[in-house]
């Protein structure tokens, strides 16, 4: 929702779904390989746990750090879009201007919403996986419904003329630039999948390695669908 906006001005509809098709298309074969190092050793951990069985510990301990980082900018971002998206639809919840940031007004509102978000998430992982695992299911399982109900509405009452054009451009350049302009960064949209081999020892008694590593495509073919029917 940030940046759909960009998508299509990038793009436009038809050239930003080719780019989220042929980059789901892409991190299927990358889930592959997942999916094959998570049925080989199925501990949790994943990356770090297959860069140390493969490259030692010196390249383990360095991918643990990459990853902790960009789980931090992730983070941040989600955060940030949170208070965004709130203060879009409802303006009252922004609260006062505390103070600038590179020029942008960061409000009460939104920084007691991203640090309320960061101390119930907190908590819930202190509490253990099970309660984090039972809000995820919550929150997932609205999204889906959430989103249901606004592609219904989006097809019934949405008019095909809002497709027009179907492709955009910047400048002078080819419409394939914006195409993978939106291709280059479906990585990022499509990343979660490796949340299934980083838990995969703690998974339930009775379910297969065969299903989890089923999940890990199923997951990014899903994700792949969303994305395409948002936009």
């Amino acid at each position: 929702i940030m940046v759909l906006g960009e998508w299509l001005e990038q793009a436009g509809p038809l050239g930003a779904m080719l780019g989220f098709a042929g980059g789901s298309f892409i991190m299927i074969l990358v889930g592959l390989c997942y999916a094959e190092l998570a049925s080989i050793l199925p501990v949790s951990g994943a990356e770090v746990a297959y860069a140390y069985e493969i490259f030692g510990l010196k390249t383990s301990f360095a991918i643990g750090w990459f990853i902790s980082l960009a789980y931090i900018i992730v983070t941040s971002f989600e955060a940030i879009s949170v208070g965004w998206i709130l203060g879009t639809i409802f303006p009252a919840t922004k609260g006062a201007t505390l103070y600038t940031s590179r020029g942008e007004a960061v409000h009460l509102g939104s920084l007691l919403l991203g640090l309320g978000g960061m101390v119930l998430l907190t908590y819930l992982n202190y509490r253990g996986l099970k309660s984090a695992a039972i809000f995820q299911e919550v929150f997932t399982y609205g999204l889906l419904i959430f989103s249901l109900v606004f592609f219904s509405a989006g097809i019934i009452k949405g008019k095909i003329s809002n497709l027009v054009p179907l492709f955009s451009k910047t400048g002078t350049g080819p419409i394939l630039g914006g195409i993978l302009a939106i291709f280059m960064t479906v990585p990022n949209w499509l990343a979660g999948f490796n949340i299934i081999p980083q838990t995969m020892e703690e998974k339930a008694p009775g379910t297969s390695i065969k299903m989890a590593v089923r999940m890990i495509l199923l997951s990014i073919g899903m994700a792949g669908c969303l994305y395409i029917l948002v936009i």
